[in-house]
């Protein structure tokens, strides 16, 4: 209890301890004074303002202390201190705090509505201990202040905008409304509306300045533009400097902000469109100048050009270079435009001035004429000094590739000068006497080979060199250039993989360029040992004839790269060339022993390999043409006397172009392709089917009558198909040939088209084949048709004349097929069948125990004197002897790949004989005391199950199995609307075959189950009716007696209880009564019970 006291006492000192500072601090709040910021420069809104203050924030902090009471507590003290009491202390202090703010700032009007609409309306008591100087009528006080502000500001009149048409009415209106102590929207307007007459003056007197200055500058400082542009969308955006000075401290005020706004852009739109759109207009294009300038000038700092002031800061992005006429462009409009960018334009232009400059210095060192003076020599240094100096980041032309091109050019000319006055240098100490080739190589090849540059120089200048000359000379040929042409065209691809030879194209693109060439051949014209272009085009013949001399005769990892052999053409071409010459070169070379020793008449070798090759050229044409003769006679001897000629000439043509010079591709090929047409001609004329008149007509140019073309044994070996189909799919395209008159081309169409027809035959034979057996589609992997497989159901009933018919087909004297075996072997098993089948029903059985009885009349599985005659067929000699013969045809079924009517019949029969084995394993033959009916029987759900296998199968007999029975003179017949199976005796038939008498009594056995079945049904129909009472005892056991003797098949076991067990309950009184029991029988009785059952049937429908 102590401590319970000690708690209680340490929980009302924190209450009242909280309740005494609690108040102090509101009675502070009421009576306190406030300090606000004074030197906040812009607008705020209410929470920054009240945040300032100390004493609010020390009230909001109370209502989170865990001793504030949430409730008042159970006596009702005013003086009692809660949660509620500090928010309304809140709420006040706030208002006081707003009403200083007032007296010390000139606040919108917009504020102090809102601020009047949440004021404190509860006043708050404050204890006489706490009790501060201010109260309840100070709270009032406010109150009254601030409803004087809002009258005051109701009684103010809207300005009249359309009498403000200066800056001065403005300043005047301002003035006026500046003595009042709140601040309108209209106020705040026209502190914008001022600013904008301001602007306009300066705009006008920017644009429209006559002054000195103006004339003397003639432009205006972008700058000055860029400021007026952003004060103009300053002003549209409501803010001002005057307007700023005046809104200092206050609240914001979203929706005066907004209506100024749209007040601005109204006024402006309509007192100074005009300057207005002048200063967007003239902002926007110094923008994009100056947005072009910095572009071009940071692409240059990129690229490193010393007259754009290279930058610490250049961008990292790499910029494409700056095309000299964009520049030029900028520079233009700076000068036509009325803006002044001075730092961009300095640079711009010196750019500018610097690039021309070094283009007007290029191009004048260039020749202006192919006729100018030119020194080669003299022209390459300065432009390869030139080109060291060219502006950096700037595209302008020529470029920088085409002068590296000229500088290559002129290279190329001054290196092949100076490697020409060695060569005549080494000549002139190493030449013999005579200027002529020593031995196999000249001294002029040891030289070549000795300095490899002339070689390279050679490659490089090739198209140069090869091109006919822009400057006509009366001492060039034109047909030495036209052999030059020919010659270097057999090089060009192998000077492409050494070395890039200087492209002729290019030069040819540009004006420059092709004057600088036409120059330079005009200089070397002059010179006085003919030029260094008509040295190196016999350089270029030289290198052609040493180097086919050099490559025949040697074998393919010796003839270079690309492993191509001379080719005669290639060979009289270098030939051409000497008789070409020039009518001054015999004496410009006795002038130069250099041009001697090149134009040498020692090529007897290259005399011979010529002769040589065009011999066995014209031997090969005289031979492929006398294969396309129309006068041709061909033979099997032709045949091979032509493949010999044509082997020979392609061991001629293989012989020269191993030793000696290439022939000419085409001829080569023409005489491949005739030798696999006589091929192909060879073994279709020793095809016999195609030697046969049944299937080929007479040919042109073979004699009829002659023995070894009818004659032929028709023992000989026969062709298979894949033969005769690889002979047709490989046939040469000459085959099918139209019009030609060469008796090769007709003689070989006419095989060809005795092979189609063959093919033909063939597609056809195996597509009625195939119809019949779809096993076949299976042995042959060059089949004609593409045929789907099909399954045995799918496939047509064959019978055996028709399979003596395949066999006997003509094809097959000369073409073994795939599909002949499996015919042969249909037909032996179905000729088994066939016999095994007239056993079956063809001839009478004769045994010791043969039943010839005949059938009785009633169909029942239960006979009149109780016999069961299931057992009677199944046990019977017919019906085993059967069993014997069907199980000895079983493999002969299952080997035959085609559907015949024996097989099909077969199969029936097996079907039907496997019923009727079903039944007899249907059969219960119960033990003692296991069954109700103590006799042999069949289970209600076995007989339905056997009855519906049943109909399946004899209702699933084929039309074509049916038809063959009765060529066997047996009719079968099933009623699809009775669902009786009916077997007859035709006349002229065997009545005591095995088949006609198993299918008699299965047919018996079938009808009699359906009987049995419907003798069941009928009797638990009875039986159900007699155990609703009153039941008698005698009756009901003649139901029992029924079941146990008529009955073949069982009635349900639930039937059967409840008729036991409802003999069993009967009184005594009615046991005694006696009911006549049926006397009838076996089929006697099953008839009758059949009778009541379908005449009760017509009675309920």
């Amino acid at each position: 209890l102590s401590e319970v006291v000690q708690w209680l006492l340490r929980i009302v000192g924190e209450v009242v301890e909280f309740q005494n500072k609690a108040w102090g601090a509101i009675a502070e709040g009421m009576g306190g004074c406030v300090h606000l910021e004074s030197s906040v420069e812009i607008e705020r809104s209410r929470e920054d303002l009240e945040g300032g203050d100390a004493i609010l924030t020390h009230l909001e902090f109370l209502t989170k202390d865990k001793a504030c009471p949430n409730q008042t507590g159970i006596v009702q003290d005013a003086h009692v201190l809660t949660a509620k009491t500090i928010e309304t202390a809140i709420s006040i202090r706030k208002w006081i705090i707003f009403y200083h703010h007032t007296r010390n700032n000139r606040e919108r009007i917009k504020s102090i509505e809102e601020a009047y609409s949440q004021r404190p309306t509860e006043p708050l008591q404050i204890p006489a201990k706490y009790n501060s100087i201010f109260g309840t009528i100070q709270q009032e006080a406010i109150t009254e202040y601030v409803c004087l502000l809002l009258t005051h500001a109701q009684q103010v009149l809207p300005m009249n905008w359309n009498e403000i048409q200066s800056e001065c009415d403005c300043r005047k209106a301002l003035e006026q409304m500046s003595s009042r102590y709140f601040l309108l929207k209209d106020e705040e307007k026209a502190a914008v509306l001022s600013d904008a007459f301001a602007w306009s003056e300066r705009a006008k007197d920017l644009f429209q300045s006559d002054s000195p200055d103006r004339e003397q500058a003639k432009k205006i400082d972008f700058k000055a533009i860029e400021a007026l542009y952003k004060e103009s969308q300053s002003l549209k955006k409501g803010k001002s400097k005057t307007r700023l000075v005046r809104s200092i401290s206050l609240l914001l005020q979203t929706t005066v902000d907004l209506s100024v706004s749209t007040f601005a852009k109204q006024q402006i739109s309509l007192r100074f469109g005009e300057i207005e759109q002048q200063v967007v207009e003239s902002y926007t294009k110094g923008s994009i100048w100056c947005k072009k300038a910095n572009i071009i000038i940071r692409a240059l700092r990129h690229y490193g050009n010393v007259n754009a002031h290279l930058s610490s800061s250049i961008s990292s992005k790499v910029n494409n270079m700056v095309d000299l006429k964009l520049i030029d462009d900028l520079v233009k409009e700076h000068e036509e435009s009325i803006f002044n960018f001075p730092e961009n334009s300095a640079i711009l232009s010196r750019v500018s001035n610097d690039a021309n400059a070094w283009v007007r210095t290029c191009l004048h060192l260039l020749p202006e004429s192919s006729a100018s003076f030119l020194d080669p020599k003299n022209l390459l240094n300065s432009l390869q000094e030139h080109i060291a100096q060219r502006p950096k980041g700037i595209v302008m032309f020529p470029s920088r590739q085409l002068v590296s091109e000229w500088v290559d050019l002129l290279d190329w000319y001054c290196q092949c000068s100076l490697s020409l006055d060695v060569l005549r240098t080494c000549h002139e100490t190493k030449v013999s006497p005579e200027g002529e080739m020593t031995e196999d190589s000249s001294i002029l090849l040891q030289i070549v080979n000795t300095n490899g540059q002339v070689e390279t120089l050679l490659r490089k200048g090739i198209e140069i060199i090869s091109a006919p000359p822009s400057i006509a000379s009366a001492s060039d040929s034109r047909s030495f250039q036209m052999n030059i042409t020919t010659l270097a065209e057999s090089i060009k691809l192998d000077c492409a993989e050494t070395t890039t030879p200087i492209s002729l194209a290019k030069i040819r693109l540009c004006w420059h360029s092709t004057t600088l060439l036409c120059a330079l051949e005009s200089h070397d014209h002059n010179l006085e040992h003919r030029g260094v272009l008509f040295v190196l085009k016999l350089f270029l013949w030289k290198h052609e004839a040493l180097s086919i001399l050099s490559k025949v005769g040697k074998n393919s990892s010796q003839r270079g790269k690309n492993n191509v052999v001379p080719s005669l053409e290639e060979a009289k071409s270098a030939l051409d060339l000497l008789n070409s010459l020039p009518d001054s070169f015999e004496n410009l070379s006795k002038k130069d022993n250099l041009l001697a020793s090149v134009y040498s008449t020692k090529y007897s070798p290259l005399y011979e390999l010529i002769s040589d090759s065009e011999q066995v050229s014209k031997d090969v044409s005289h031979v492929l043409d006398e294969m396309n003769s129309p006068n041709l006679f061909i033979t099997n001897e032709y045949i091979e006397v032509a493949s010999a000629m044509l082997r020979s000439a392609r061991s001629r043509i293989k012989a020269v172009n191993d030793h000696g010079l290439g022939i000419d591709s085409s001829k080569t090929s023409a005489v491949e392709k005739c030798i696999r047409d006589f091929n192909w001609l060879k073994t279709a004329f020793d095809c016999p089917v195609l030697r046969d008149t049944k299937y080929s007509s007479s040919r042109r140019g073979v004699n009829t009558s002659d023995s070894s073309f009818e004659a032929f044994s028709l023992d000989e070996k026969r062709i298979s198909l894949s033969a005769i189909l690889q002979m047709y799919e490989k046939a040469p395209p000459r085959c099918r040939s139209e019009g030609s008159l060469a008796m090769l081309d007709s003689e070989m169409k006419s095989m060809f088209d005795r092979t189609s027809a063959i093919k033909d035959q063939i597609s056809q034979w195996q597509a009625e084949v195939q119809t019949y057996i779809p096993r076949a589609l299976r042995l042959s992997k060059r089949r004609i048709n593409k045929a789907r497989s099909m399954t045995d159901e799918e496939c047509d009933i064959v019978s055996e004349s028709e399979l003596r018919k395949f066999l006997q087909h003509p094809l097959l004297r000369y073409i073994s097929m795939p599909e002949e075996e499996v015919i042969q072997d249909a037909l032996a098993f179905t000729m088994s069948m066939a016999e095994r089948m007239a056993v079956i029903f063809g001839r009478d059985h004769h045994g010791k125990d043969v039943d010839r009885s005949c059938i009785p009349q009633y169909a029942s599985l239960l006979g009149e004197t109780g016999e069961f005659y299931l057992y009677r067929v199944i046990h019977s000699p017919e019906y085993l002897e059967l069993k014997a013969e069907l199980e000895g045809m079983e493999s002969y079924a299952n080997s035959l790949p085609v559907r015949t009517l024996d097989k099909e019949t077969y199969s029936w029969i097996t079907k039907v004989v496997k019923w009727i084995e079903s039944v007899a394993n249907a059969v219960v033959v119960p033990a003692t005391n296991e069954s109700n009916l103590d006799k042999s029987y069949i289970s209600l759900s076995d007989s339905i199950d056997i009855i519906n296998k049943g109909q399946l199968v004899f209702l699933g007999l084929p039309d074509e199995s049916k038809k063959y029975l009765l060529d066997h003179r047996l009719s079968v017949s099933v009623r699809s609307s009775t669902g009786k199976f009916h077997v007859k005796n035709c006349k002229g038939g065997s009545n005591h075959s095995i088949g006609c008498t198993v299918l008699k009594w299965i047919a018996f056995c079938y009808n009699g189950l359906r009987n049995d079945l419907a003798s069941t049904e009928f009797w638990t129909k009875r039986v159900d009716a007699a155990l609703k009472p009153p039941n008698y005892t005698a009756e009901l056991r003649t139901f029992l007696e029924e079941a146990r003797d008529h009955l073949v098949i069982s009635p349900d076991d639930v039937v059967l209880d409840n008729l036991i067990s409802s003999i069993s309950n009967c009184s005594p009184a009615t046991s005694d009564v006696d009911t006549p029991v049926s006397s009838d029988t076996g089929p006697v009785f099953v008839h009758n019970l059949l009778m009541h059952y379908n005449a009760d049937r017509e009675t309920q429908s």
